[in-house]
């Protein structure tokens, strides 16, 4: 099936597109936030487990430069402006499928306007 170019689409059918992706990246992206802790406390577990002479603050601060550590908070912070992104298109999708209909309605009233004076 091949997809419709985006200019022949309606608004609200770009509106619900844009909508659709927002909602999976802004779960994407709470799942990463909410388990950030979680993978901390894994990582210092860890490092506690390896050496089990350190302290608790110099295992954590192991894991602030470990390069797992560091890569989750990348992929966190990159999904959560995907999602950004996605939620800026899909509110000017919104804000077009409103200006679509502002013109429709305009359009309708122009014409009963010429047909009751005409």
């Amino acid at each position: 099936m091949t997809e419709i170019p985006i200019r022949e689409r309606l608004p609200s059918q770009i509106f619900a597109e844009w909508a659709k992706k927002w909602v999976a990246l802004d779960g994407a992206a709470r799942l990463l936030e909410e388990n950030r802790k979680t993978v901390f406390h894994q990582l210092r577990a860890d490092e506690l487990f390896a050496h089990p002479k350190i302290s608790i603050s110099a295992a954590e601060g192991n894991v602030y430069t470990n390069q797992k550590y560091i890569e989750y908070i990348k992929e966190m912070v990159e999904t959560r402006t995907k999602a950004n992104e996605a939620r800026v298109a899909m509110k000017f999708a919104e804000i077009r499928a409103q200006e679509h209909n502002s013109e429709a309605a305009a359009a309708r009233m122009e014409r009963r306007m010429m047909s009751t004076n005409g």
